[in-house]
């Protein structure tokens, strides 16, 4: 069996070790990486978050923020790049205004397709890093931060 460590799994383990029951997602050309990483989940009978397929962005995070709001456990949305985030943005919008906590993702599209030297799956793959990472074993770590963040509540707001 291969050890596969690419960002697909990398971001599934993130998910994993934030106790992620769901990924909702009106998907997109860029995640291709976790959809094979959810494959291989599948696959090896690995426990882990399933999938949720929405039909509209705004309905991926607005069932996220339903069943956070239900069991206090917070999801990951993933949304396509560019619209994908314009379209979603209201219900981003009313789960910041609510203090939903909740992981939301979108891949890179500014340099998709600037370096003729590397083929589109190269660079979805490079796409999925976040804020300048390097190595895609650093991306758990920042994952679980950015969550452990946003469920905090800033004193004396409720």
């Amino acid at each position: 069996m291969k050890n596969y460590l690419d960002g697909g799994e990398a971001i599934l383990e993130a998910f994993r070790k934030l106790k992620i029951d769901y990924i909702m997602s009106s998907p997109g050309s860029e995640w291709s990486p976790i959809w094979e990483a959810l494959a291989r989940q599948k696959l090896d009978n690995k426990a882990g978050p399933a999938f949720v397929e929405s039909w509209h962005e705004t309905l991926a995070v607005n069932m996220a923020t339903g069943y956070t709001l239900m069991t206090g456990r917070p999801q990951a949305v993933l949304l396509h790049a560019g619209v994908g985030v314009l379209q979603g943005s209201m219900g981003i919008h009313g789960a910041m205004q609510n203090e939903v906590p909740m992981v939301v993702m979108s891949g890179e599209s500014q340099t998709l397709g600037e370096d003729p030297a590397l083929d589109i799956e190269a660079q979805w793959y490079g796409g999925l890093t976040v804020g300048g990472i390097e190595r895609f074993v650093d991306l758990p770590p920042v994952v679980d931060r950015h969550q452990r963040v946003a469920q905090f509540v800033v004193g004396g707001v409720q």
